[in-house]
């Protein structure tokens, strides 16, 4: 009889090795098996999206058993640990974060925890991306990841897994004591946009900080910029094809054509 192998989970942020939520998944892992391999950046990678290094090579140091450190993205983590580290050693699961900050609303779109399990999705894996909503300029709060991020794993590992796409989990910010519950909902569109300043430098040349997306002050019920403001554990299912299909049919009444009927 053959024997079953452990659990395997690969998991990787965008905030680098070093970083307090990458340890914090790596204890939520913990609560599903011992089969953990780390493959993360080596800097601050935030808003690199689903970016990748482009000519330029990309060095990888194996810091532990089972450990590597990268230089370049998130989604160039993914690359080399599921076509090179994992490539016959594949894992269960992938998951990536815990992200200092939210990933909700139009922030998917930038995000480099986004990004990862998006790659690792379209490479066929089962992948979740989980993040921590916290205020500027505050430390975040790991409580209710660390109490409740077993709980959500658990619940979505047990899911019959839709193809082709990735889960989404944003913890609030509050306290654990706090958390209402949680709710699965789409993702929010934000009508208010993050500040930008223009500074000088010494030599006189304008320069510019981009601001943060600000949190939407009566965002509708059903998306997650709601429930994130309203104490909820949020979770939404994000499809990796990206095809409008209403627009699609209707583009093919109006603009499909044989040019030999001309």
């Amino acid at each position: 009889m053959e024997h079953k192998r452990p659990l395997r989970i690969l998991i990787t942020n965008d905030d680098g090795m070093q970083a307090k939520g990458l340890a914090v998944l790596e204890e939520l892992a913990r609560k599903f098996t011992d089969d953990i391999w780390v493959i993360a950046p080596a800097e601050q990678q935030s808003g690199k999206g689903h970016s990748i290094t482009w000519g330029a090579p990309i060095r990888m140091r194996e810091v532990a058993e089972k450990r590597y450190v990268v230089r370049g993205t998130p989604t160039d983590c993914m690359i080399l640990a599921l076509r090179k580290i994992l490539k016959d050693n594949p894992p269960d699961y992938v998951l990536s974060g815990v992200n200092n900050g939210e990933n909700i609303g139009n922030s998917i779109t930038m995000s480099g925890t986004i990004g990862a399990v998006m790659q690792s999705t379209l490479q066929g894996f089962k992948s979740v991306a989980l993040s921590q909503v916290s205020m500027e300029a505050m430390s975040a709060d790991w409580s209710v990841a660390e109490n409740y991020g077993e709980r959500v794993l658990k619940k979505i590992f047990s899911q019959d897994w839709a193809p082709n796409t990735l889960y989404n989990v944003n913890f609030p910010h509050v306290k654990a004591h706090g958390v209402k519950g949680i709710r699965v909902l789409r993702h929010g569109r934000r009508t208010l946009m993050g500040d930008m300043v223009e500074t000088i430098d010494p030599h006189g040349f304008p320069y510019y900080w981009v601001g943060v997306l600000h949190t939407e002050q009566n965002p509708p019920e059903d998306t997650d910029l709601w429930g994130a403001k309203n104490g909820y554990i949020t979770i939404t299912p994000i499809q990796m094809d990206l095809t409008n299909y209403k627009a699609l049919e209707e583009l093919k009444n109006q603009l499909n054509m044989d040019f030999d009927e001309e």
